[in-house]
This record gives C-alpha cells, sequence and structure tokens, in this order.
C-alpha cells in the first residue's frame, strides 16, 4: 500500500516539474512563490532522495533519472 502511494506522489511529482532544459526538473514551493528551494527539508534535494528510494525500491530507472535530474 505504501509502496502504491509513493509511485502517485512521483507521478504527481513529474507532472508538476519545471524543466528548463532537458535533465533538469525543479519545483516552486508554491504556485506564487518566487524562490527556488534546493535542500533536504522542502527543496529539489530532499526529492531527489525520494527518488532514489523508490528507485532501489522497485528497480525502476525513470526514477533513477528523475533523482538525477532533480
Amino acid at each position: 500500500q505504501h509502496l502504491a502511494w509513493a509511485e502517485r506522489y512521483a507521478q504527481w511529482l513529474d507532472d508538476t516539474a519545471l524543466r528548463p532544459a532537458p535533465g533538469e526538473r525543479y519545483w516552486l514551493h508554491s504556485p506564487n512563490h518566487p524562490r527556488v528551494y534546493t535542500g533536504i527539508p522542502h527543496g529539489a534535494t530532499g526529492i531527489a532522495l525520494f527518488y532514489l528510494a523508490l528507485a532501489q525500491a522497485t528497480g525502476d530507472d525513470a526514477h533513477l533519472q528523475a533523482a538525477k535530474e532533480s
């Protein structure tokens, strides 16, 4: 059950990511917030760690690629 939730959340992250160039992605903290955060608690680093854990749990290379792009 938890893995299924994580997969759905990963899909939501994929759908909401901003991609300024191939191989890059980031997320805004909120729709009208101008800053981009990169740290673990609420930034791309934490998202990358989530993708890495999901890649390890599922063996899905798409999650590993997403971690590299984050």
